[in-house]
């Protein structure tokens, strides 16, 4: 009886170790996302669509900055981030803050340069938008959001609007993480300890 207590408590030990240490990676890291397919770009002018929706494609990242207790939100700052549809693309011009609230909602801020779109550089910004998984780190975003014209704060009317469904692209490294500790748990068990 104390064999098995004692074993069941180095286990349990081992896994929340697991836990932290997967925990303080994800915190740390880059997170990548891609693109899924519906995702979609159309153009704007005077804050009305003029042609039709296109089919996005792409990725981006960011990494988590902070978290704000006050306003109870994640900040990330945005690192990489390449759109393309048939006639536009959306690329990478400066960081940019975005916020996460622990409710669920978020929007991406972005400095991008333009193709084929009547500003650049330009803005991308919204209403809103909903993520799942945890908001340090989420595993999937779905949003809607402006293509303003100019830098923050944009100044005149959107020339886009672009909305998509984004799923993170596994790390690597969390995974190894992850492998080390449940190894360390089956040896443990195989020992019989």
């Amino acid at each position: 009886m104390v064999r098995s207590v004692k074993t069941l408590l180095l286990q349990r030990l081992a896994i929340e170790a697991m836990v932290m240490c997967f925990a303080f990676v994800a915190h740390a890291q880059t997170y990548q996302y891609t693109l899924q397919p519906g995702s979609t770009i159309t153009p704007y002018a005077n804050g009305q669509p003029i042609g039709p929706s296109e089919s996005l494609s792409g990725t981006f990242s960011w990494s988590c900055t902070g978290y704000d207790q006050i306003g109870n939100l994640y900040t990330f700052e945005v690192m990489a981030l390449d759109f393309q549809s048939s006639s536009y693309s959306l690329t990478f011009d400066t960081n940019a803050s975005v916020s996460v609230t622990g409710s669920g909602y978020f929007t991406l801020g972005s400095a991008v340069y333009t193709k084929g779109l009547a500003a650049s550089p330009a803005f991308l910004t919204g209403p809103e938008g909903t993520y799942a998984g945890n908001p340090w780190g989420p595993s999937q975003l779905s949003l809607s959001e402006y293509l303003w014209p100019g830098l923050r704060p944009p100044s005149g009317p959107a020339v886009a609007w672009v909305s998509f469904t984004a799923v993170l692209v596994p790390e690597p490294n969390a995974l190894i993480v992850f492998g080390l500790g449940l190894f360390a748990v089956i040896g443990r068990r195989r020992r019989g300890v």
